[in-house]
């Protein structure tokens, strides 16, 4: 028979490993999701990467629809350039360049994240500093870049981004996507034209635009 204070012991002994094995809430860490070196220069090449003739087996499902508006006579190449979202821990990541018989080009760029909270803390830090003198943007603020076309959506836990030249129909390219995902709305979509003010948009669930007002004006 064990003795009183024998069973005491037994017994804080095993509420012990319980309280270590049990599950535990995950919550999120926001230093954990800004990590990332202070010596981050947007644009800088990271290792070269193997060249992408567009065969449709190879490409993203969303880079593909993006060949679809483009047109058939687009070359696809995949991107080393390097820009913010880069440098935080996402789950997937896309970069290509597409040129097209024009002679201009579409950059496009799409990471996947754990979760929209991590997606949209990408998107805001990546703000903090898009003017074309690394000046801070506000969602709903009229000017992000004079020198070049730009597409930023954020929906759910991806974050995609455009460079283009004069313009893109980004209304057919969301449409395009919509069958690659299982939400049609968007929390944030910035279009902007070159040396145009820039257009902010969200889309619900019913796949309305509705327009989106300075934060902090």
């Amino acid at each position: 028979m064990f003795k009183k204070d024998q069973i005491v012991v037994l017994t804080l002994g095993i509420l012990f490993l319980l309280s270590c094995t049990s599950p535990q809430e995950q919550a999120v860490d926001l230093d954990e999701i800004n990590q990332g070196s202070g010596t981050y220069e947007e644009g800088r090449n990271e290792k070269p990467t193997t060249s992408n003739n567009g065969g449709s087996d190879s490409l993203g499902k969303y880079v593909l629809g993006l060949t679809k508006i483009l047109g058939d006579s687009v070359r696809v190449s995949l991107s080393d350039r390097r820009y913010f979202p880069d440098r935080f821990e996402f789950k997937e990541r896309e970069k290509y360049l597409l040129n097209l018989p024009s002679g201009d080009s579409v950059l496009f760029a799409r990471w996947s994240f754990e979760d929209s909270l991590r997606s949209q803390s990408a998107f805001f830090n990546w703000l903090d500093f898009a003017g074309d003198q690394g000046e801070e943007v506000l969602p709903g603020g009229k000017i992000i870049s004079r020198k070049k076309g730009l597409l930023f959506v954020q929906g759910g836990e991806e974050l995609f981004y455009l460079e283009f030249g004069e313009r893109l129909d980004w209304k057919s390219l969301l449409g395009a996507w919509d069958q690659e995902r299982e939400s049609r709305a968007y929390e944030f979509i910035a279009y902007q034209q070159k040396r145009r003010n820039a257009l902010w948009k969200k889309r619900d669930e019913s796949g309305d635009y509705i327009p989106l007002l300075k934060l902090n004006p």
